[in-house]
C-alpha cells in the first residue's frame, strides 16, 4: 500500500490470478476507486496480463515549492509520496508504473525502462477507473477538433452544458467521501 504524506489517501496495487495489475484508491478509508485494471498492450509486448510484480521500490517523499504569477495563490507547495513498481512478463520484458500520491490526489504513469531506437507502438491501454455506482460526475466537455475561432479548438475551454456529449480531462466524480 502506498499512502499520501498525511495518510488520508491510500493506493493498493495487486496482481490478479491472470497476472493483470490492478489498483484501488481509498480516501479516509472509504474506497473511491474500486478495483481497476492497469496496463498497456504494445505491438511487441502485452503488459495487460501474464505479469508478476518483481520490485516495489521504497516510497520516496517528494516536495516542491513554486510561484504562480497569475493565480489565486502565488506561492504553492507540493508534497507527495512517490513509489515505482516494476512488473515483468514471461519473456522478461518490464514495465514500471510510477505512483505519486498526494494528500488530495492520486496519479500514475507508465514507464518502459531501458533504451530503444525503435518506435514503441501502443495498440491499446487497459487503464480503468472503476468508480462507485453512486458517484456523480463533473466532466469537462471536449471541443471537436478544428472548430471554433480560427479553427483552434480544442485549445480553449468549452462552456459547461448539462447533458452535452463528450468529455475530456479534467474529470471528477463525487463518491461518498470525496472526489476522484
Amino acid at each position: 500500500m502506498i499512502s499520501s504524506p498525511d495518510g488520508s489517501v491510500q493506493v493498493t496495487v495487486n496482481v490478479t490470478d491472470h497476472g493483470s495489475p490492478v489498483y484501488t484508491v481509498a480516501y479516509h478509508k472509504a474506497e473511491v476507486i474500486q478495483t481497476s485494471r492497469l496496463g498497456l498492450r504494445l505491438a511487441d509486448a502485452d503488459y495487460t496480463q501474464g505479469l508478476a510484480l518483481t520490485n516495489a521500490g521504497k516510497a520516496q517523499r517528494v516536495t516542491d515549492a513554486y510561484t504562480l504569477a497569475n493565480d489565486k495563490r502565488a506561492n504553492c507547495r507540493y508534497e507527495t509520496n512517490r513509489q515505482e513498481l516494476t512488473f515483468a512478463g514471461s519473456k522478461g520484458r518490464k514495465i514500471n508504473i510510477i505512483f505519486p500520491i498526494s494528500n488530495d490526489g492520486v496519479a500514475f504513469r507508465y514507464l518502459l525502462p531501458g533504451k530503444s531506437d525503435e518506435v514503441q507502438r501502443v495498440l491499446s491501454e487497459s487503464t480503468i477507473f472503476h468508480l462507485p455506482a453512486a458517484a456523480r460526475a463533473w466532466l469537462h466537455p471536449h471541443a471537436v477538433a478544428q472548430t471554433g475561432w480560427a479553427n483552434t479548438q480544442p485549445s480553449y475551454k468549452e462552456n459547461y452544458q448539462m447533458g452535452r456529449a463528450g468529455r475530456f480531462q479534467p474529470s471528477f466524480k463525487q463518491a461518498e467521501n470525496g472526489y476522484c
